[in-house]
């Protein structure tokens, strides 16, 4: 099967969230049904503007399928200055049922993308990386960032 790219309502429905002073939270869910999924899927999550400093960010995810699904968070642009991806800045491969918080890492993640990204957002994503590829499973997510800074 071929590696898809998946999306979240959260992504496909909020607009993009920045004020000039507090906390930005975006939260929600994303339910892959009963269905055959690959090894580096990715599905995108939210959308964090250009300049954010994401403060924090909640992951958790089951798959009652499955006897094991890590699933690695991060971002899959703006994660480097010039809008590059890293996949795995939150997490290397999160196991099922495994809470993350990125408050306990000591390094701040500021999104940047590149002048000519005609988005200028970054955004947070999940892939699949290691284990059962079979069932279903949910991920549930909140990021919070701000823009003041």
């Amino acid at each position: 099967m071929a590696v898809q790219t998946l999306t979240s309502t959260v992504f496909d429905n909020l607009p993009l969230k920045q004020v000039h002073t507090g906390n930005i939270t975006i939260q929600g869910s994303f339910n892959r049904g009963a269905t055959t999924n690959t090894l580096s899927d990715v599905i995108f999550l939210a959308k964090i503007p250009h300049g954010a400093l994401i403060e924090d960010i909640r992951v958790d995810h089951i798959a009652p399928d499955a006897t094991a699904l890590g699933i690695k968070y991060g971002l899959a642009t703006g994660a480097a200055t010039g809008g590059g991806a890293s996949w795995s800045c939150f997490t290397a491969a999160l196991a099922k049922g495994s809470v993350a918080r990125k408050s306990v890492q000591s390094t701040a993640v500021r999104v940047s993308v590149s002048d000519s990204d005609p988005n200028r957002y970054g955004i947070f994503a999940a892939t699949l990386s290691t284990g059962t590829t079979t069932g279903s499973y949910t991920i549930n997510f909140a990021v919070i960032y701000r823009c003041d800074e």
